[in-house]
């Protein structure tokens, strides 16, 4: 259980720089890793992307190891973190077939005009230019507890929050901020817009992260401090006057209305903002590493590049880090031996509507790395057109429910996968 304690304090660097976590590229990898086989017509592209991260969810499940682990890791839980200016009744058509799960998620915000960017444990999905700012406005990770070569942090500093649709914003940055066993509702900061939000969690991701990605969806950034708890400052306790480390405010006309907030925060449009800020990333080295820099060579893009053990250091801005990302995570992991051992054990959700069977088993073969044979009589019933609505269901379960809707029966084979009559 998270404690009061946790809130009331942190040893942070002298200077107070902004970027995301430096391993943030790093803790999209079981993305990269995790293949998905699925068919979604007219759905909102939100639900397909939760669709998604709970498809990886469920495949680290048991892996963790608690709440202390490392923070570069990537098999923590994911959570969606969505621009609230943006319709998340979009709708898009998406068919992956093996597919990383990453390479399906850029196709997903793109068909809206969307980018994404991996924090540890959320994946960030907003407008482009939101994105980018979010990233340049991130407070940089305090120090954390090294142990050998990994970086560890204590339980305290990482949260799981949940939150109810009707919740307000200034409720969902209470529950960051402090252990809901621990909240008063009367100690909810009035300072935010009254904004409510649909229903939502965070899980097992850093605190000082998640209460700056709260203050982002209104344009806002939080500085790097000591405490977060002046973040639940009542207007009526807080002075008019600025403080560097302390909980006084200062007036800012937001939403036409005169509010006193705390001085770790600031509004975006009080910054000058350069687009030519820069900051450090860690991506993946090896065969990742060799396509990263191939976009950097392809799209002229101005970069401090380093390499180090197992990874490549890069500075530039949070646009051409987007560019980079893209790169990434359309580069295939370098496991393909265990493709079809993992595409045979991992589960998946899939919805059909009117799909011929035909086809839709021929992507089934396909995705487990295998040719397909139809018998001699399957002709008319591979034709007919099936719907289905399947959640977390093996490749083989997939096709015997397909095929049974028409009366066909599946046979695997080492090479081949076999459809004939029943």
């Amino acid at each position: 259980m998270l404690t009061f304690a946790a809130a009331l304090g942190w040893t942070v660097d002298s200077v107070a720089v902004a970027q995301p976590p430096l391993s943030s590229p790093f803790s999209g990898e079981s993305l990269r890793k995790t293949r998905i086989t699925l068919t979604v017509q007219n759905q909102a592209f939100s639900d397909v992307l939760r669709h998604l991260l709970d498809s990886v969810n469920l495949g680290t499940q048991g892996k963790a190891g608690g709440a202390v682990d490392d923070v570069t890791r990537g098999d923590r839980p994911w959570s969606l973190w969505l621009d609230r200016r943006v319709d998340p009744s979009q709708t898009v058509n998406v068919t992956a077939a093996a597919t990383p799960v990453s390479d399906t998620i850029l196709t997903v915000v793109e068909r809206v005009g969307l980018a994404a960017y991996p924090l540890p444990g959320v994946l960030l999905v907003g407008r482009p230019d939101w994105v980018e700012s979010t990233l340049e406005h991130l407070p940089t990770p305090i120090s954390k507890r090294r142990v050998g070569p990994t970086i560890k942090s204590d339980p305290e500093d990482v949260i799981s929050i949940a939150w109810p649709t009707g919740a307000t914003a200034t409720e969902v940055l209470a529950m960051a901020v402090l252990a809901p066993s621990k909240l008063d509702p009367d100690q909810a900061p009035g300072w935010l817009p009254h904004d409510v939000w649909k229903g939502g969690n965070l899980t097992e991701v850093d605190r000082t992260l998640a209460a700056a990605l709260i203050l982002a969806q209104f344009d806002m950034r939080l500085r790097r401090t000591k405490s977060l708890l002046p973040l639940l400052a009542r207007p009526s306790t807080v002075a008019a006057n600025r403080s560097t480390d302390s909980g006084a405010a200062v007036a800012l006309d937001f939403n036409q209305k005169n509010v006193n907030f705390p001085s770790m925060v600031s509004h975006w449009t009080e910054e000058t903002l350069d687009t030519s800020i820069e900051f450090n990333q860690s991506f993946p080295g090896g065969g990742a590493a060799k396509a990263i820099r191939q976009a950097i060579r392809q799209h002229s893009i101005p970069a401090s590049v380093r390499g180090s053990q197992g990874a490549v250091n890069i500075r530039t801005t949070a646009a051409n880090h987007l560019v980079l990302l893209k790169a990434l995570w359309s580069t295939p992991m370098e496991q393909s031996s265990q493709v079809e051992r993992a595409e045979t054990e991992s589960v998946f959700d899939l919805k059909l509507v009117n799909q011929p069977v035909g086809k839709v088993l021929r992507q089934f073969a396909d995705a487990a790395g295998k040719t397909i044979r139809f018998e001699s009589g399957t002709e008319l019933a591979s034709e007919q057109l099936v719907s289905l609505d399947a959640v977390k269901k093996t490749l083989r379960q997939l096709t015997d429910e397909v095929a049974g809707q028409v009366g066909l029966e599946v046979n695997w084979e080492n090479e081949q996968v076999i459809i004939s009559q029943r």
